[in-house]
């Protein structure tokens, strides 16, 4: 006989499954519990039907919550139909081509060819050389580093605002 077993054959009670318990009712119904959830303008504070310990038992607004509930179901069908919800634009944006609500000063609503315009870059600037660039911006002048993005050193270049 197996003497570290205390219990014998029985387990003790929190050994076992929830589920394995017998749930004893006494022929008593289980209490229902109607939750409900309403926005307080639904709430008719002046339509007093009684107290219940000294607390007001008031009436609600059935059809504005009948209402609340169509409107919450229809937004829910809406969501979840692949239906698009159309979003609201707001000042300083826009649609960009690409279907994306952007602020009206990115690349994206400008255009990118803004961005690289080599002409107007250089409209009021001197072009020079990375080392020449070094010298000037020690000396204080504002440089635009490598504009045409390329690193090679044999065709890379800076520009120096006049």
């Amino acid at each position: 006989m197996n003497t570290s077993d205390t219990h014998g054959p029985f387990l003790p009670w929190h050994s076992v499954p929830p589920s394995a318990i017998p749930a004893v009712t006494f022929g008593i119904d289980s209490p229902k519990i109607d939750v409900i959830s309403v926005h307080s303008d639904r709430v008719q504070r002046d339509k007093v039907f009684g107290s219940f310990c000294g607390e007001p038992i008031v009436g609600l607004d059935d059809l504005s919550i009948e209402v609340d509930e169509a409107r919450y179901l229809q937004s829910r069908v809406d969501s979840s139909s692949g239906q698009s919800i159309p979003a609201e634009v707001l000042p300083g944006e826009e649609i960009c081509s690409d279907g994306i609500i952007r602020r009206s000063t990115t690349a994206e609503a400008i255009g990118y060819d803004v961005y690289h315009n080599q002409e107007a870059i250089e409209a009021n600037a001197e072009r020079i050389n990375i080392a020449a660039a070094r010298e000037a911006s020690k000396n204080g002048r504002l440089i635009l580093w490598r504009p045409n993005r390329d690193v090679n050193p044999a065709t890379e270049f800076a520009l120096v605002e006049d």
